[in-house]
């Protein structure tokens, strides 16, 4: 049993890596600028200087590959950045919001329970009693 659950660790690496990877290629190719919108921000006309500064202080003239393993480096090491809306630490948000959101998370985990364990246990009870009635 210990195997399984280490061989299943293991296999969980690649996946997160690669949902990673997936995840933050679809922002960086999305539609729109992050620099700009990282200007647009500060109720300033960007100009194309300021564009370009922010685009290289933003690490974002560097190969779509070196971004991803420096954002992923980071991430390792919980540094989630500044967010481009709150110009806060990402990680200093996420943590604002946690206990909300253990809160829901742990409500809908009872709602479950209370509601599929009894539903469960009767569909059980229904399908023994017709396959009893069944080979009678």
């Amino acid at each position: 049993m210990l195997r399984y659950i280490l061989r299943r660790l293991l296999l969980l690496i690649p996946l997160l890596l690669a949902a990673s990877a997936i995840i933050f290629l679809l922002l960086r190719l999305g539609a729109g600028d992050p620099a700009l919108d990282y200007l647009r921000l500060s109720n300033l006309p960007p100009t194309e200087e300021m564009v370009a500064s922010t685009r290289e202080l933003l690490g974002l003239n560097q190969p779509l590959a070196m971004q991803y393993l420096h954002w992923l480096w980071r991430a390792l090491h919980l540094d989630f950045g500044l967010s481009y809306a709150t110009q806060r630490p990402v990680l200093d948000d996420l943590l604002h919001f946690l206990p909300a959101t253990l809160l829901l998370t742990g409500a809908a985990l009872a709602l479950i329970l209370v509601t599929s364990l009894p539903l469960g246990i009767w569909r059980r009870a229904i399908a023994i009693a017709c396959r009893t009635i069944s080979y009678g």
